[in-house]
């Protein structure tokens, strides 16, 4: 075989993997109604008060795990599920068990354990972004050092629970519109 075809081969194969990954109308509904569930959760919870605002990073990925399991291995959301997840349960820890140990570093151990978990997932066939990983920590970073300059709006859980409600919602229509037959009626199939 030669070099352009091997080439041509292999951009096919990526192409199709990379297609493969995107979630069908069915799986973004079923995503989209778990993140609506799990906002209603973290809202019920974290945002009324019953729990402590240090629970919104692992109320979040809890959030995100809900809804990337209900489509088991081709669930869409695992990076941000495990990664915030991780962190989530550093957070916890550090604010409930008060160990003696440096803060910063407990939530850097916390994201690290985000990131081998996705990688352990993505090795044993589950659909993780490693660029999604990546992004996720990058933004959860982000809005913790901006906390302090906007804390009416990103030190309130209610934020996030309208986030994840929001994407939720998005993903709902996402999945009713995509799964639509769109042909004009009277018109041939594209076949």
């Amino acid at each position: 075989m030669s070099t352009a075809a091997t080439e041509s081969a292999s951009e096919s194969h990526d192409t199709e993997a990379a297609g493969s990954r995107r979630p069908t109308a069915k799986q973004r509904l079923r995503q989209g109604l778990a993140l609506v569930l799990g906002a209603a959760v973290f809202g019920a919870t974290v945002a009324a008060g019953s729990l402590a605002f240090y629970w919104t990073p692992l109320g979040i990925g809890l959030a995100y795990l809900l809804a990337t399991a209900v489509n088991g291995r081709r669930g869409s959301y695992w990076a941000t599920a495990v990664t915030l997840t991780g962190w989530g349960a550093a957070v916890v820890w550090l604010n409930e068990l008060e160990p003696d140990v440096f803060a910063p570093a407990a939530h850097v151990f916390g994201i690290g354990a985000g990131v081998l978990a996705s990688a352990m997932l993505a090795r044993a066939g589950f659909a993780v972004d490693q660029l999604g990983v990546g992004v996720t920590a990058f933004a959860a970073g982000a809005l913790f050092m901006s906390e302090r300059q906007l804390p009416e709006l990103l030190g309130d859980a209610s934020t996030y629970a309208i986030l994840i409600a929001a994407v939720g919602v998005v993903n709902v229509a996402w999945g009713l519109f995509a799964g639509r037959d769109h042909r004009t009626p009277g018109t041939a199939s594209s076949r």
